[in-house]
């Protein structure tokens, strides 16, 4: 049709859209809304006490460290404030995995 070109398997939409096998039979669109990261964030953040807790806050997967805080007295860190790093695929957000050191 005027609106639409075929090429073995694949259709050309006039829109720029692309039906194939490359794309799971289905459209690049759908494709790329389905598998593209369209957004990033933090999670609801939390924070621990270190000063006298050495070596036993959390280190969890998909984490980061937001600040770390001191007051004027001794010679440590007192706290840590860490939140998950999360990714938007479609509609689904997810907490990005990863190694801990």
């Amino acid at each position: 049709t005027a609106n639409t070109l075929r090429a073995g398997g694949a259709i050309y939409q006039n829109n720029g859209d692309i039906f194939g096998s490359l794309w799971g039979n289905g459209w690049l669109s759908t494709w790329i809304n389905n598998n593209l990261v369209l957004d990033v964030q933090l999670g609801a953040g939390t924070s621990v006490t270190t000063w006298n807790n050495a070596g036993s806050w959390p280190n969890t997967p998909g984490y980061v460290v937001t600040s770390v805080w001191k007051d004027y007295q001794g010679e440590n860190i007192d706290g840590i404030n860490y939140a998950p790093l999360q990714k938007r695929v479609g509609s689904q957000w997810y907490t990005v995995q990863g190694g801990t050191v």
